[in-house]
């Protein structure tokens, strides 16, 4: 559909050919609507369907680890502005150089206090879905979720096998919290 869409738009270069090329170029614009339009369909239903596939992975994640445990990751998810303010105080040098920002997020996150999680929580409750996004909003998410049966975790894991998971990817904590802040500086002059 998009090869169609494509062979049958109008050309956008002015070749110079005068009224012929105004006229052909009005007959291809006509001809062209049914592909744009199914095009837009299509991309619409797309859409959708991410928005669905959002939810399933949702139900997918609770029957592995716990309805819990995926409405506290969607909570944590509502502190990313928290996230954004500590990457861009690692932006500036005197901070960089003195602090891990992977620990810098955990205090800040430690930090916001009980009615502060709960105003942001009420308000992405608050958020309607919009057909052009590709995620549902994280509070329809988490309503979705505890509109279900609660369920148990089906993977657990114990204080060890959590501790050599954080000792392997402690070695990955400095590249990464390097790129986000590059990532960041970037973001500042991207026009």
């Amino acid at each position: 559909m998009a090869h169609l869409y494509y062979l049958l738009a109008p050309d956008r270069y002015n070749q110079g050919l005068g009224i012929a090329e105004h006229v052909a170029n009005g007959i291809l614009w006509l001809l062209s609507r049914p592909a744009y339009w199914l095009l837009h369909l299509e991309y619409h239903l797309l859409l959708h369907e991410t928005q669905r596939a959002e939810y399933l992975a949702d139900a997918l994640a609770a029957r592995v680890a716990g309805t819990e445990a995926v409405v506290l990751v969607h909570e944590k998810l509502l502190l990313e502005p928290s996230f954004r303010a500590v990457v861009q105080e690692h932006a500036h040098p005197a901070t960089a150089a003195n602090a891990d920002l992977f620990e810098a997020t955990r205090l800040r996150f430690g930090s916001v206090p009980e009615r502060e999680r709960t105003r942001r929580r009420r308000v992405a409750m608050l958020e309607e879905s919009r057909l052009s996004d590709t995620h549902p909003p994280t509070g329809m998410r988490i309503r979705l979720l505890e509109q279900r049966p609660p369920q148990a975790p089906e993977v657990t894991l114990d204080r060890e096998r959590s501790d050599q998971i954080d000792a392997e990817l402690r070695r990955l904590r400095s590249p990464l919290g390097e790129r986000l802040v590059e990532l960041h500086k970037a973001s500042l002059y991207h026009r």
